[in-house]
């Protein structure tokens, strides 16, 4: 599927209302808006304490990630995180038409990390913000996350742990804390 601006703005505001709405309300939102312009959205999952980043990464589930967060509030695998990952090369680049189950999407705007999501057999599986997590065509985003334009291999969850590590004490953060 093409790169459809007038669904991107309507997923855009989708987004944008999430906050006042909740993940059941703005789902159906989402999922009615094939009415309208058709898409291909499809719901995994309603909600879950986590963000894109940490979804990709497979950090999210981690223990010793969540005891970070709950110390930390303000450090979690955001932008920053991504662009220490990119910056130090520990995520390798591959082609598009090379992209296998698993493997990252990085959306950027311009060249600042945006969204993420996992390549899964053609599609891709994005948690949106503190909203749902969804299976989607790369173009099938709100506009702000702006464009999938670079494919990584995938990072094994214990490794995005140890880069995650290795940020951390490049902040100054004590590692006794994992």
């Amino acid at each position: 599927m093409t790169n459809n601006p007038n669904l991107r703005k309507e997923l855009q505001d989708a987004a944008d209302i999430f906050h006042h709405i909740g993940h059941e309300a703005q789902a159906k939102i989402i999922l009615g808006l094939t009415e309208i312009v058709p898409h291909s959205i499809q719901l995994i999952s309603l909600n879950g304490k986590y963000n894109c980043y940490e979804y990709a990464l497979g950090l999210w589930h981690l223990e010793e990630y969540k005891c970070v967060a709950r110390v930390y509030q303000d450090i979690f695998a955001g932008e920053e995180f991504i662009e220490f990952l990119l910056n130090s090369k520990k995520l390798h680049g591959i082609e598009e038409q090379n992209a296998q189950p698993g493997d990252i999407t990085i959306y950027f705007d311009g060249v600042i990390p945006k969204h993420a999501g996992i390549v899964q057999h053609g599609k891709v599986h994005s948690k949106w913000g503190a909203g749902s997590l969804w299976k989607h065509e790369a173009f099938e985003v709100p506009s702000s996350y702006g464009d999938p334009t670079r494919y990584f291999s995938k990072v094994e969850d214990e490794q995005a742990a140890e880069y995650f590590k290795e940020w951390l004490k490049s902040k100054g953060i004590e590692e006794t804390l994992l």
